[in-house]
């Protein structure tokens, strides 16, 4: 008999330790007075972290705010304004920050914005990113803001002017709407941003982030596949069903990371019913007593009785399904949050078992799966 105790057990020290050891993504925003940093931040991250986060100075007019919710820390910049001292003084204050930056203070990515409203790039915005990228080696792109406001006749002329300049033409250039309901420019950002980070802090900025689903779903895709592989290792010897534990312990820390890389737990205002305590409510008793012997059952001459023996074929096949099916349910859930539907998000939830088992039950019988072969709808598509 599974000890569902001890698996609840499990996946919280599991959920626990993930979040312990998630290293934050620290991202420098730069750019003019005005150029909407704070709107944009807002759509990527869900919350203003300056407001409801910790702000404190880091040199004379650099801020840092973190927030403990999110797995990002960000530095912001005081816009500069032409003409007067302070733009004189912007890339001083920014080398400053980096010459004393080291370690859990490193600045990874450089967010430099440029209102786009403004029609024009300066002769000063070309010298900043030429010395951000050029002088300190960092990872920089241009966010063209408020490009709603603009026709695409001058955002082309935008980018072409900076793309004509021979020391800023290799920076990517993402044209951001204030929008919510044109992100596929904002989409891109952020995969230039996972790209350029390091692996080991990639996890941190995939979960924090809430523009593409669709990174936080291949991130957990590369999870179950890992531990998939894990789960066949461990039934190369045939194990009795009796002794499942040894492999669900394998399926706990795979769904600890998916759990995590959605971070349903941390969404802002997001309501009790939907949080991750509800979810193990559900999750635990359907892994310990209903989801595994219903796959089983799935296995001819295995799953017909409780001693039957589970070899490296099954145990990594039912591992794959458990995970396929979780991280479907999670991204349901995760999108009816983020466009405002409650009543789906809420209902989902009430029947979380059923749709993890579903789908579990398919990627069994019909192989591996993805989002497009279910039609899971991005955003965008909305």
């Amino acid at each position: 008999m599974i000890d569902t105790d001890k698996l609840e057990e499990k996946l919280n020290a599991e959920y626990k330790d993930l979040q312990e050891q998630t290293h934050k993504v620290n991202i420098l925003l730069a750019g003019g007075t005005g150029v909407g940093k704070s709107s944009f931040i807002n759509m990527v991250f869900g919350e203003s972290i300056a407001e409801t986060g910790t702000g404190k100075p880091v040199t004379e007019e650099i801020q840092k705010f973190e927030d403990e919710n999110l797995s990002v820390v960000l530095y912001d910049s005081v816009g500069y304004e032409i003409g007067r001292d302070k733009e004189a003084k912007f890339f001083r204050e920014i080398e400053q920050l980096y010459e004393q930056s080291n370690g859990a203070d490193e600045i990874h990515i450089v967010w430099y914005f440029i209102n786009a409203a403004s029609h024009r790039i300066t002769d000063f915005d070309l010298e900043q990113l030429r010395k951000l990228k050029g002088k300190l080696k960092l990872e920089v792109c241009v966010a063209l803001s408020k490009t709603d406001l603009v026709s695409d006749e001058d955002i082309a002329k935008l980018k072409g002017f900076i793309k004509e300049n021979q020391e800023t033409k290799s920076l990517p250039v993402f044209s951001l709407s204030t929008s919510s309901l044109e992100i596929s420019e904002h989409e891109k950002l952020i995969q230039w941003s996972e790209g350029v980070l390091p692996e080991r802090i990639r996890h941190a900025f995939t979960r924090s982030q809430r523009i593409s689903l669709d990174s936080k779903w291949k991130a957990a895709q590369t999870y179950i596949t890992g531990h998939t592989s894990g789960a066949a290792l461990i039934g190369w010897s045939p194990i009795s069903f009796s002794d499942a534990p040894i492999l669900l312990a394998n399926q706990m820390a795979m769904l600890a990371k998916i759990l995590h890389i959605y971070g349903l737990d941390s969404l802002q205002n997001l309501a009790k019913e939907v949080g991750l305590a509800a979810i193990l409510k559900q999750l635990i008793p359907m892994l310990g007593k209903s989801l595994v012997g219903n796959l089983l059952k799935l296995f001819p001459g295995v799953g017909t009785f409780w001693g039957g023996l589970i070899n490296a074929g099954v145990a990594a096949s039912i591992t794959y399904a458990i995970g396929f099916g979780m991280n479907y349910a999670c991204y349901r859930i995760y999108k009816s949050i983020l466009d405002g539907d409650w009543p789906t998000a809420k209902k989902d939830l009430e029947n979380f078992s059923e749709i993890v088992t579903t789908y579990a039950k398919e990627a069994l019988q019909n192989g591996k799966k993805t989002a497009e072969d279910y039609k899971i709808p991005n955003r965008k598509d909305n």
